[in-house]
């Protein structure tokens, strides 16, 4: 599996409700491999956070490309995304299904 995490800084000026509306876009997105997407506002706990979160799993690098190109998520990123924000980081790695959830000791 792939799982991408991308960070996202609005422009300050951005409201709440345009985030929500993102949120609520992008969770009617159906691409072919995407197994979960988990997004959200960050919760301002630490000065200095971005303002976004967007993390996806994919069953493969198949199934993250088509959701790059998936037309309805690059409407998206063009109509709703694009003109908000300042910057944004991304990274892609690998998980097993032993990875994406742990036990921790306690």
């Amino acid at each position: 599996m792939i799982r991408n995490v991308t960070l996202i800084e609005f422009k300050p000026d951005t409201p709440v409700e345009h985030l929500d509306a993102i949120t609520e876009a992008m969770h009617k997105v159906r691409s072919p491999g995407l197994r979960s997407l988990t997004m959200g506002r960050d919760l301002g706990l630490r000065e200095g956070n971005l303002q976004y979160a967007v993390v996806a799993d994919f069953d493969d690098e198949q199934g993250y490309r088509a959701f790059v190109e998936d037309p309805e998520h690059q409407r998206i990123a063009r109509e709703m995304t694009m003109p908000a924000y300042i910057r944004y980081q991304r990274v892609q790695f690998e998980i097993s299904a032993t990875d994406s959830v742990r036990d921790l000791p306690g």
